[in-house]
């Protein structure tokens, strides 16, 4: 009756708490009904992860919780908003990280987060005060060549010639504009058709480059030399300047690469210790390297990761039967005097001595018994939560553990040529924890690549003696890419030994049921799992503007360097063009002219 008693009141006491978890659970889902009439989502959120965690199977809270995750993204993305437009950037951010923190995939969230961020980072950039080296790249950058410039008489030239020698066409506007023209010795004069109509002296004479296929260099405030434009005549008559580019954000080498493949300037020095690059080229190349310069030598963006590590160890260990000390009957032979002392040493007797010898002088040594019962279990949790700020592509690494010494044996000989008897041990420190490398790259559209490697080393056996512990390894390398606030979780590197012994005696524990009894049981078991999550958060971007992104003339392919954009052909004002039907309104045209690349000036 007693034992029947015992096992309703146990079963009483387990549906007893069974009900006051359920009640539990059901009042903290109300009280999540309750917050969505308010529309207070947060406190819905948090109402929904009590009661499914008191119950982890009702899919009733489980789609309740999914339903308020969703509406608690979407009010903050809301509020986020509405800040934002007030000019309010960093609330507006604190929300949108929220709305990302309750549904990863808000991508409205995720892309006004980024413009916030992009904003923050102009304004912070505008209010930073500037020190005296930025000053002076800035005003650097402002500054230009002080071009040779030569007088003329400004005056619109109208002239048309057919089949004219050139240096006739030279000696006619020499005439007018008052210029002197000076011609090269390798300078071939040729007979060329132009019209000329109310253009100004640079017009005509640029126009003039083109057909003959040459260049010109003011030598002097009245003469201009005429020059054959080839390779060998521009490196001995075009000027060269050089320019110093002090870097803040790029490795010289690298960028020394991109602008040598970009522009083909073979003349570019680097200095890693200050870091800076030294460019030599004609004028219009340096300024096409500055601007290459300029868009790589951009800061990198920045990521912070919320890395939380959780090891969970479990053992287990049973003892239970019932188990002898020893396994062996000792019979010892000790004969035993009229005193009642020994005569003789155990196991020895004189020959005299047999006749008299009987059961009182043999010994016998019983193992004695032992009854098990035990049972242990025992449960820990090793916890560590960094929080890093990596910049873009950099490796950070995180350590979590001990170093442990390794013995290494060496031998060596104690004299020169002889055999190596004599042993020198060393000891090597090695890292015994959890070892993580991560590596992230920042993409535009807000997304995250996190190269990952995770490793686990732990000892399995301590060694003794000469002999090195054994150690155990648990590793993982991997390639994820996430979106912002979206979290990773990597589990299931688990450890799992199981041990079991017997001892008794030989024909007993071969029988099922009387071995559990009177043989002595022995159960272990140890687990051990790792489980790692990784939690991105953009913040910061790339530094990269509107003027970045944009087309750079570059030249030609023969002469590159930093030119005006080309000119478009418009139509006369009244004109009707042929593919829209449309007439022009504005007038004039303009053309491709410059055949000079001596960064001169022609001015009266």
């Amino acid at each position: 009756m007693k034992p029947l008693r015992k096992a309703i009141s146990i079963v009483f006491i387990l549906v007893l708490t069974v009900l006051i978890i359920s009640c539990a659970g059901r009042m903290n889902f109300r009280q999540g009904q309750e917050a969505i009439q308010k529309k207070e989502w947060d406190k819905a959120v948090d109402y929904f992860l009590k009661a499914l965690s008191r119950e982890p199977g009702n899919v009733e809270y489980r789609i309740s919780l999914s339903s308020a995750l969703l509406s608690a993204s979407n009010e903050h993305l809301r509020r986020g908003t509405l800040l934002y437009e007030q000019n309010g950037l960093n609330p507006a951010l604190g929300e949108f990280e929220k709305a990302l923190e309750f549904n990863p995939e808000n991508n409205d969230a995720g892309r006004k987060k980024l413009q916030v961020l992009k904003k923050i980072q102009a304004l912070e950039k505008a209010q930073r005060k500037k020190t005296g080296l930025e000053k002076l790249k800035d005003k650097a950058e402002l500054e230009e060549i002080p071009p040779t410039e030569i007088n003329y008489i400004k005056k619109p030239l109208s002239l048309e010639f057919k089949g004219t020698d050139v240096q006739q066409i030279f000696n006619a506007i020499q005439k007018i504009s008052g210029v002197d023209f000076i011609y090269d010795e390798s300078f071939k004069s040729k007979k060329i058709a132009l019209n000329l109509q109310n253009v100004s002296f640079p017009e005509a004479l640029e126009k003039i480059m083109v057909q003959t296929n040459s260049f010109y260099k003011i030598l002097d405030p009245n003469s201009i030399i005429i020059i054959p434009d080839t390779p060998a005549k521009r490196r001995d008559f075009e000027e060269l300047v050089m320019k110093t580019f002090f870097l803040s954000n790029g490795d010289p080498e690298e960028i020394q690469k991109i602008v040598r493949e970009l522009t083909g300037l073979k003349i570019i020095s680097t200095n890693k210790s200050l870091n800076s690059l030294t460019v030599r080229g004609t004028p219009s190349e340096v300024k096409l390297a500055g601007k290459i310069i300029r868009v790589n030598d951009k800061p990198k963006g920045e990521v912070f990761i919320d890395i939380e590590i959780i090891e969970v160890n479990r053992g287990r260990a049973s003892e239970y039967g019932i188990e002898l000390s020893n396994y062996q009957v000792t019979e010892i032979y000790q004969p035993v005097g009229a005193a009642g002392a020994a005569e003789s040493t155990a196991s020895t007797i004189r020959v005299n001595m047999i006749p008299h010898t009987d059961s009182s002088d043999y010994l016998l040594t019983l193992p004695y018994i032992n009854y098990k019962l035990l049972k242990f279990d025992s449960q820990s949790r090793i916890k560590a939560k960094p929080q890093l700020r990596v910049v873009d592509q950099e490796e950070v690494k995180v350590r979590l553990g001990d170093k442990v010494p390794i013995p290494t044996t060496s031998f060596v000989p104690y004299n020169t040529g002889g055999p190596a008897q004599q042993p020198i041990t060393s000891y090597q420190l090695q890292d015994i924890g959890i070892n993580i490398s991560i590596t992230p790259r920042l993409h535009h559209d807000g997304l995250i690549t996190l190269k990952m490697k995770f490793e686990l080393s732990f000892i399995t056996s301590p060694g003794s003696g000469g002999i090195p512990p054994t150690i155990g390894n648990r590793s993982v390398e991997t390639i994820i890419k996430l979106r912002d606030n979206e979290t990773s979780i990597l589990a299931g590197l688990l450890r799992d030994t199981e041990r079991k012994s017997m001892r008794g005696f030989p024909l007993i524990s071969s029988i099922p049921v009387l071995r559990d009894i009177f043989s002595g049981n022995k159960n272990e078991a140890d687990q051990t799992d790792i489980i790692l999550t990784l939690t991105p958060r953009i913040i910061r971007f790339p530094d990269i503007g509107k003027e970045d992104i944009g087309f750079i003339w570059a030249g030609t392919a023969t002469r590159p360097g930093l030119k005006e954009p080309e000119p478009k052909l418009r139509l006369k004002e009244g004109e009707k063009d042929k593919t829209t039907g449309k007439r022009a309104t504005e007038t004039g045209t303009t053309s491709n002219t410059g055949k000079s690349d001596n960064n001169q000036k022609i001015e009266k």
